[in-house]
């Protein structure tokens, strides 16, 4: 429970744990209800967008998630050359009018 102050520009101030316990961030959404007397506010679930993520802080794990897309890109196309080259396909002269150039 903490007591603000209302500014000027009708701005509040959310205390630090409150915004911690809650994973807010610069950006969250929140919603403002009136119940009687009551003012709510609650956080709004949002979509996944990569600038909120972003504002979150660093990604300890982003490049070894990175790394891993590569190395399964790379053993993807390693496994695409090796069909390929166990059944190649034929390339008659006539397919490329520039190959004699």
């Amino acid at each position: 429970m903490a007591e603000l102050r209302i500014r000027r520009d009708s701005c509040i101030r959310v205390p630090e744990e409150i915004y911690d316990a809650l994973g807010m961030f610069p950006g969250t959404k929140i919603r403002v209800t009136l119940e009687g007397k009551r003012i709510v506010i609650e956080k709004v679930a949002m979509a996944a967008d990569p600038f909120a993520e972003a504002a979150k802080g660093p990604d300890t794990g982003a490049l070894d998630r990175i790394q891993e897309q590569q190395k399964e890109a790379a053993q993807k196309a390693r496994d695409r050359f090796k069909k390929m080259m166990e059944n190649p396909p034929e390339i008659l002269p006539e397919d490329n009018p520039d190959l004699w150039r």
